[in-house]
């Protein structure tokens, strides 16, 4: 029968927390969301379930046959009914055995029995109209059983059959083919996670499987056992790889293959077919046969379902292996017919055989991150990151499969962290990047500044990563990791084989999927990277070849560098803000700008913009630096935007922003030149205005296609230019190309067959290389001689004459013509030179004569043409070489020379005539006085002083004063000189001419140098300069207004007179007071011996710190009354911080106390008596704040709670002692100063007695131990009854006391005591004479007086009463006692030599130790107690307990720590006392006897590890063990001990997970120890009980509240180095802090390796004898002798080094 509705949502496991969750080992958590299609009562089962690749649509069929699809949510949005294989909609003929969606996600193959899949067309969108675009019928042969759809292999189904065929249908061709056959029906299909193979389960538990190809496409070490293969190829095609124990009717493929069936076991297979591991369910309770199993996408968790239950599985990434998850009872679940995984592993759906469908939330851990995004684990490699304000979700894969340890941020950037890979993706692109990184662990820097590559700096060396590719394309060190200083540019070239770069608007990837990663094999174009050697040195680096390219040397700092998009070009600046362009293919370098404060390219172009202080500066030709467009602007330049068609600079200027828009024709210009678009090129330059910019990027396109001969572009290019002759010319140039191109194609056609002129149209022939064109280029390049060259060699001499002639190169054609033999060459050659004659070109002709050797006529032709320079050198080289020609012709050339005003020439020809005065004559003339005065110095010496005075007169009139300073020199003339120098402000050379005047000329002078070095800053010079002119006022005028204080006060020193001199410090330091410069001011009333002055100052400016330095140096008599005053004019403004400074200086501290008392600052006061007052003189202070906060607030224990707080425990005693606050008085005593106890019950029972309450007055005079006090009460009442009752009960030797107060009294008052009465007392008082001290005080107790016991023994009666004094008094023991009763007595009597030789006369040496440990005890004596019990015996006596616990827990907390013999004594009484007190029947249930316990296994844990220690060294597993268990004590032993111990052996077993965990604890106590007041009580242990932090330690066994020692167990410097090394190992990473953990045998929980007990099932388990780890059922073993249990393993290795049992050191065997 079936419930009213049976459905998920009313599971109660399922529904048990709002937040449901399964918790696996892995730490998977599933979470019930909603059940997306309701459940009938009826069988009706859920056919099959499919999630489309894209994660945006469920399938679902129902027994219907009808499929419903739901949104990622499940939203139902569509259904459509299938039809069976003869075209019938719906009906029963058939069911649906499969459903799968194609990769693309557009396509649904649906599997029905009626032998038929069928391939429906669904689209990408809701709405979309459904149709059948594929089907493969199998025409009757076999029921189609199951199907699969490699996602690699989108146009191929594949899909088993009940005859054991698997076979695939082929979307193109529609048509099926067999891949293999197996002997029994298909019963099961699976995918391989890479999408390249098949699984196939059949009815006879055979496991078949199918390659595509090669294993080459995924991981084989993650699907297991594919490394053992040794040939790969060998997996291609069809392997029959398993055979399973039973019908594996559920199958998966995962990080291993899944299979499980009827006989209630999951198998993991390798790919070969062994088995990895299995799980056998068949002994669980209720477990029914598995019917459905599904992988998630990560192929790390699956979940197997069954009957009202289904089972988690998750494989261990760090171990290796599947672990077992939660196993999920459902009691309306009935049987899991199927299930589904959605891709992107976020949501997992169960369909059941009542037609429910589950929908469920699947995840690891979720959580959000910096309210952003929100980070799904899903599998340990896969984490799915949704970002919050959109809702997009990206899939974040490690393609290795590692464990996915950390997730963070930057922007729109993802950064992921694997143990051995780092995961980098763009989150818009979508494209992921995983590279091998070994290195940090999160102190790597990212760069995200590049869309394309992510830069990381680790150490020194920045690695380059592209998203979308699997490997590091680059690396290298530097130490300049800024964004401004490292530029990388990827490239990628177009179909067409040009470098391009994407457009900026592109859209990116919708998904992330494989399709998506760029392998490097694929890749091709530019990658580089500028970057920075150091400071002065730019290095770019090829990526795709790793080779430097380029290195510039600079010789400034660069604080800028970024390369172009093609990487061609750089642009740098320097510190100087100096900005240079780099061509990287010319390796130059160019300076743009002196000062540059904003550069940048404009994006994805060749435009430079950059900022002159006010100038807007643009470069849309790069390639010409000189054609700058300038444009004045107002403010800052920002940013540069750029869209389609629109290009601005932003510019700040101040309250607004404002665009300057560029000429965005000349951007495009740049990049069309890039791509070598020269045809685009020129359309855009027609587009715009011939502008001086729009010049130089017409005549840089001009030369480019002349280069490239693009003749007919060049055309264009000069007719914009305005070059019409140059265009005409490559008209022509043009039509000539076009011309032999046509007689070449008609001859070739004329002179062979239609055949052969086939083949000479196939022959790739270029019209440009033929000698016409090639001669008419040449010419254009003017390049003559080239074309004649051209014209030679093809034999035309008229062509090449012609041309010259064209050129009007006639010389260059007569030379060609007389050089060849033309005919007529000589009748040109006569022409030429008539014509050159007649038409005036008389220097033509004279050349022309020159080279024919006619001197003569070449003369005359230069003069006739007004050449006499060229006709004079003409002559000079003929005289030269032998020659003669006739003096008139000479005169005639010096002549025209004069006459030509060619002086320096005609002196020249003078001097080479040796016509030296008028060679002098002409120089002069010319101004040529080099040239006359270097003849003078020849011929007329007398004549350079003359000319030396003139030549620097005439530099005078030419304003080249400098020029003219030397030539004065020469010619004497020193103040002219002087006065140039000046002039042309060469100081330093006007300074060595001084040195030549006398100084009554030169002080004028002196003067206006010393003016100029001032207007320079150069004080010192000018010092110099005025004092050499006797200018000292103007020199200290000079200094002042400079603020150059000291140098002022040299000069006055040095010229003025004492008085002077000190009224002048004095008035220059009020001055510099009014001016706030009190250090300079201070020193010139110091030159001026007025310390006063100074002093008061700074007091008046309050600078007391340099006022009492002062009159620490010049009035230290006063020094304290400084300090006060200053201390109380602070005080009186508030300032007490400096107030108490100045009062401590002047040691007036107690001054400072009253001031923080009277301003309610208690903690300072306290503070300061602390520091400076008597020892105890700070607590007089606490009291007193205690007594105002209980009179302000009326409130006495708020000022007791004060006190306590501070420590001051016996104090706050004595406060709450004086109020009456006997309750907050008796807390405090108990739990910090137990000694003050018996105090308080006093003055509590003095309280009651004068309050008349005395018996509760009695009660606590006896609590206290003072049982005289009670008695006085009672006499002084008269009250003798009670008083004699206090006395016999609680102290007898008191009796005699009451009798004699009472005799004293007369007996009038009260009544007397009886004889019976006396004589009881009496005899009581004999019994007690002999007292038998039973306990100790006991710290952690209430602390006790000796208690006394009735004698065993009856004694002889006493005569009269006995004192206090007269019980403790030593008597000889009586004679005729037993040996008993004499070594009592001596023990009363601590005769101890005595009593132990009559305990050992007697053999009681048991009762001795009994004794003598009682009293060594009582006086704190621990060791020598433990000695005595040692030596002569332990007494077995239920109440010597809290003694035998008193004795090893003050030897466990002695500093320094016990010795091993010392731990072994104790362990040693403890063992023996325990195993007697067991044999004795004693009730170990009891409190006292469970605390016992404890101590026995802390001394036999430190004893073990002692043991190990020192016998068995290589059993360090063991201390460590040992050293473990025994924080479980850390509440009973010396806690900061403990944990640095485990500390310290943890470290050395390089457990440092555990040790990081144990070592902080230690530092915490270690805090606590600074932090708590030590207690004044020196037998108090601990300073107090502190619960510490406990997050490390929660559901362990470890106390959370440990005392407090009174000192640190380590020194400073080792407790330093501890601390060190945990800051270290911390920062490292390289350890997680964390307690190991294992499973609880009984509930299976995860609790602490080390506990005891299961903090969830409460499970306890026996401690190791050995270890003290927890004794587990599988692995127990005990010793024969002793019974003790132990785990095999430790015993073992502890048994093979000692050969005893450790507890009972029995040579023991085990059982």
């Amino acid at each position: 029968s079936f419930r009213s509705k049976p459905s998920l949502s009313l599971h109660p496991a399922l529904t048990r927390s709002p937040h449901f969750h399964t918790r696996l080992a892995s730490t998977m958590q599933l979470r019930f969301l909603a059940d997306i299609h309701q459940p009938i009562k009826a069988i009706a089962p859920i056919r099959s379930l499919a999630w489309s690749p894209n994660n945006r649509r469920l399938a679902l069929a129902d027994s219907n046959n009808v499929i419903y699809l739901y949104d990622e949510n499940g939203e139902k949005k569509e259904k459509f009914s299938t039809k069976s294989v003869s075209g019938e909609k719906g009906g029963n003929s058939y069911m649906i055995t499969g459903l799968v969606f194609s990769p693309d996600s557009t396509k649904l193959a649906v599997a029905q029995s009626d032998n038929i899949v069928y391939i429906y067309k669904l689209g990408l969108e809701w709405g979309e109209r459904k149709s059948i675009c594929n089907k493969f019928d199998q025409k009757n042969q076999a029921a189609v059983t199951c199907v699969t759809w490699p996602y690699q292999h989108a146009g191929e189904v594949v899909f088993g059959r009940d005859d054991g065929e698997v076979k695939i249908g082929m979307l193109k061709t529609n048509r099926g083919a067999t891949l293999y056959a197996a002997e029994s029906p298909c019963v099961a299909l699976c995918s391989s996670p890479d999408g390249h193979g098949v699984l196939s389960a059949h009815a006879d538990g055979s496991i078949h499987r199918w390659f595509f190809k090669g294993t080459g496409g995924f991981d084989e070490s993650a699907l297991g056992g594919a490394s053992s293969l040794a040939n790969p190829d060998s997996l291609i095609g069809h392997a029959k790889i398993a055979q399973h124990t039973s019908v594996p009717a559920s199958l998966a493929w995962g990080e291993t293959i899944i299979c499980a069936g009827a006989d209630k076991k999951v198998v993991f297979y390798h790919l070969d077919g062994s088995i990895v591991q299995h799980f056998d369910l068949s002994n669980i309770k209720n477990q029914q046969e598995f019917t459905s199993l599904v992988a998630n996408p990560s192929g790390q968790s699956c979940v197997v379902g069954s009957i009202n239950r289904f089972q988690l599985f998750n494989y261990n990434i760090r171990r290796g292996q599947w672990e077992e998850g939660e196993r999920i009872d459902a009691s309306n679940l009935h049987t899991v017919t199927c299930m589904a995984w959605k891709p992107d592993g976020s949501r997992l759906v169960l369909g059941n055989t009542c037609s429910g469908a589950s929908l469920f939330d699947a995840c690891i851990k979720r959580y959000k991150y910096r309210g952003e995004f929100e980070f799904t684990y899903v599998s340990p490699s896969q984490v799915i990151v949704k970002r919050l304000t959109s809702g997009t979700r990206i899939v974040l894969k490690s393609l290795y499969g590692y464990e996915i340890l950390k997730v963070i941020t930057r922007g729109k950037y993802l950064i992921g962290y694997t143990p051995k890979t780092l995961l980098l993706g763009d989150l818009e692109s979508c494209k992921l990047s995983e590279v091998p990184w070994n290195g940090g662990g999160g102190d790597e820097k990212f760069y995200f500044e590049n869309p394309r590559v992510c830069l990381v700096y680790h150490q020194g060396d920045v690695s380059v990563v592209e998203y979308g590719i699997n490997e590091i394309i680059g690396s290298f060190r530097t130490d300049h990791v800024s964004p401004h200083l490292m530029s990388v540019r990827v490239l990628y070239k177009l179909v067409g084989g040009v470098p391009g770069i994407p457009h900026h608007n592109e859209s990116p990837l919708n998904s992330y999927d494989d399709s998506t990663i760029m392998h490097p094999d694929q890749m091709e174009g530019i990658k580089r990277i500028a970057y920075l050697v150091d400071s002065h040195t730019i290095q770019i680096l090829d990526l795709i070849s790793s080779v430097p390219i380029a290195r510039i040397d600079h010789d400034l700092k660069v604080d800028w560098l970024e390369l172009n998009s093609r990487g061609g070009k750089l642009l740098f600046r320097d510190k100087s803000k100096h900005l240079y362009l780099y061509d990287v293919h010319a390796q130059e370098k160019t300076p743009l700008l002196t000062y540059c404060s904003y550069v940048q390219w404009v994006p994805e172009s060749d435009v430079v913009v950059a900022q002159n202080r006010g100038d807007l500066c643009v470069w849309y030709s790069i390639d010409a630096p000189d054609r700058v467009t300038i444009v004045p602007i107002k403010g800052e330049v920002e940013d540069i935007v750029r869209s389609d068609s629109y290009t601005a600079v932003v510019v700040n200027e101040g309250t607004t922003s404002v665009n300057y828009a560029l000429d965005d024709g000349l951007i495009q210009f740049g990049t069309a030149m890039e791509d070598h678009n020269y045809e685009h090129a020129a359309d855009i330059l027609d587009k715009l205005t011939l502008t001086p910019e729009t010049e130089a990027m017409w005549k840089n396109l001009a030369t480019i296609v002349m280069a490239d001969q693009k003749y007919h572009i060049a055309e264009r290019c000069y007719a914009a230019l305005g070059d019409v002759s140059k265009a005409r010319y490559l008209r022509q140039v043009h039509e000539e190309h076009m011309a032999v191109r046509r007689q070449h194609h008609l001859a070739q056609s004329n002179a062979l067959g239609e055949e052969v002129t086939i083949a000479a149209q196939s022959y790739d022939y270029d019209p440009l290389d033929h000698w016409k064109v090639r001669a008419k280029i040449a010419i254009l390049n003017g390049d003559f001689k080239y074309a004649e060259q051209i014209y030679l060699e093809q034999g035309k001499i008229e062509e090449a004459l012609d041309m010259y002639q064209k050129v009007h190169r006639f010389e260059d054609s007569i030379e060609l013509a007389l050089a060849k033999g033309v005919p007529n060459a000589e009748e040109r050659r006569k022409k030429y030179l008539d014509w050159l004659i007649q038409t005036g070109q008389h220097d033509k002709a004279a050349r022309r004569y020159e080279k024919e050797g006619k001197v003569v006529k070449a003369v005359d032709q230069y003069l006739k043409g007004g050449f006499p320079s060229s006709a004079a050198s003409l002559v000079n080289r003929h005289l030269s070489s032998g020659g003669n020609v006739h003096e008139d012709l000479l005169d005639r050339i010096s002549r025209a020379l004069i006459s030509s005003n060619l002086h320096q020439k005609a002196g020249e020809f003078y001097e080479a005539r040796q016509m030296y005065d008028e060679a002098i004559d002409a120089y002069k003339k010319g101004h040529a006085y080099r040239h006359a005065v270097e003849l003078a110095r020849k011929h007329f010496s007398t004549e350079v002083v003359p000319l030396e005075q003139e030549w620097a007169d005439w530099l005078v009139s030419q304003k080249q004063l400098e020029g003219a300073v030397h030539h004065y020199i020469e010619a004497g003339q020193y103040k002219q000189a002087l006065n140039c120098a000046i002039q042309a402000r060469q100081w330093k050379r006007a300074e060595q001419i001084l040195e030549n005047l006398p100084k009554r000329d030169a002080k004028t002078y002196y003067q206006r140098i010393a003016r100029h070095y001032e207007e320079m800053q150069a004080y010192q010079e000018a010092r110099r300069f005025y004092l050499k002119a006797d200018m000292h006022k103007e020199a200290m005028k000079m200094f002042e207004d400079a603020g150059m204080l000291e140098s002022m006060i040299e000069v006055a020193e040095t010229f003025m007179a004492g008085d002077q001199v000190i009224n002048l410090y004095l008035e220059q330091a009020q001055r510099l007071e009014t001016q706030h410069r009190y250090r300079e001011a201070e020193t010139l009333y110091l030159k001026a011996n007025e310390p006063d002055y100074a002093i008061n100052m700074y007091k008046k400016h309050h600078l007391f710190d340099d006022m009492i330095r002062l009159v620490a140096q010049f009035r230290k008599v006063h020094l304290k009354d400084a300090h006060v005053q200053i201390g109380q004019q602070l005080e009186s403004e508030g300032n007490l911080r400096d107030a108490e400074q100045h009062y401590i200086e002047a040691g007036k501290w107690m001054d400072a106390v009253a001031m923080y008392r009277n301003h309610n600052s208690w903690e300072e006061a306290i503070q300061i008596t602390k520091t400076y007052g008597p020892m105890d003189q700070w607590k007089r202070v606490a009291i007193q704040q205690a007594v105002m906060v209980a009179t302000e607030s009326q409130d006495d224990e708020k000022g007791a709670q004060l006190l306590f707080k501070r420590g001051l425990f016996e104090e706050a005693i004595n406060f709450c002692l004086e109020r009456a606050l006997w309750n907050f008085a008796f807390d405090i005593a108990r739990t910090s100063m137990e000694s003050k106890i018996p105090e308080v019950h006093k003055e509590y029972a003095v309280y009651l007695e004068e309050n008349g309450r005395l018996l509760e007055a009695e009660e606590e005079y006896i609590n206290g131990s003072y049982p005289k006090e009670a008695i006085d009460m009672w006499i002084h009442e008269q009250d003798w009854d009670n008083a004699m009752r206090v006395a016999q009960t609680h102290d007898p030797t008191l009796i005699n006391y009451v009798l004699e107060k009472q005799g004293e009294s007369g007996g009038q008052m009260g009544k007397k005591l009886s004889a019976q009465q006396l004589g009881a007392g009496v005899d009581d008082a004999d019994e007690d004479d002999d007292m038998d001290i039973s306990e100790p005080t006991v710290i952690g107790e209430t602390p006790l007086a000796p208690t006394y016991v009735k004698p065993r023994v009856g004694g002889a009666s006493v005569g009269g009463g006995a004192s206090n004094d007269t019980a403790n008094s030593t008597t000889p023991p009586q004679s005729g006692a037993s040996a008993e009763q004499r070594i009592e007595q001596l023990a009363k009597s601590q005769q101890w030599p005595a009593a132990l030789q009559t305990a050992k006369d007697a053999g009681h040496t048991i009762l001795y130790a009994k004794f003598h440990s009682q009293h060594l005890v009582k006086s704190h004596q621990y060791q020598q107690a433990l000695q005595v019990l040692t030596e002569y015996g332990i007494p077995v006596e239920e109440q010597l307990l809290p003694m035998y616990k008193e004795i090893v827990k003050r030897i466990l907390w002695q500093h320094p720590p016990p010795s091993n013999e010392l731990i072994k004594q104790a362990r040693n009484l403890l063992v023996h006392l325990d195993q007697k007190f067991k044999d004795a029947s004693i009730n170990t249930s009891s409190k006292a006897f469970k605390e016992f316990s404890k101590y026995v296994t802390i001394v036999h844990l430190m004893n073990m590890y002692n043991v190990c220690s020192e016998h068995a060294p290589d059993l360090d597993d063991l201390r460590l063990k040992q050293a473990v268990s025994l924080l479980r004590y850390t509440n009973l032993i010396p806690p900061d001990r403990a944990f640095c111990r485990a500390g310290e052996i943890c470290r050395k077993q390089k457990r440092m997970d555990m040790g990081l965990v144990f070592y902080n604890r230690y530092l915490d106590i270690s805090d606590a120890i600074d932090e708590i007041p030590e207690p004044q009580d020196p037998n108090t242990l601990a300073r107090a009980m502190v619960e510490l932090e406990n997050t490390d330690f929660q559901e362990t066994d470890i106390p959370y509240l440990v005392p407090i020692p009174r000192e640190r167990c380590l020194s400073e410097k080792e407790h330093d180095e501890i601390t060190n090394d945990v800051l270290v190992e911390s920062i490292s990473g390289s350890s997680q802090q964390s307690l190991p953990k294992r499973t609880c045998t009984s509930c299976g929980h995860s609790i602490y390796e080390a506990a005891l007990s299961c903090s969830k099932c409460n499970t306890t388990y026996e401690p190791c004898i050995v270890t003290g780890y927890p004794v587990l059922t599988s692995t127990k073993i005990s010793c024969t002798h002793c019974y003790k249990p132990a785990n095999r393993n430790d015993w073992n290795s502890y048994i093979m080094k000692m050969k005893n049992c450790p507890h009972c050191e029995q040579n023991s065997l085990t059982q």
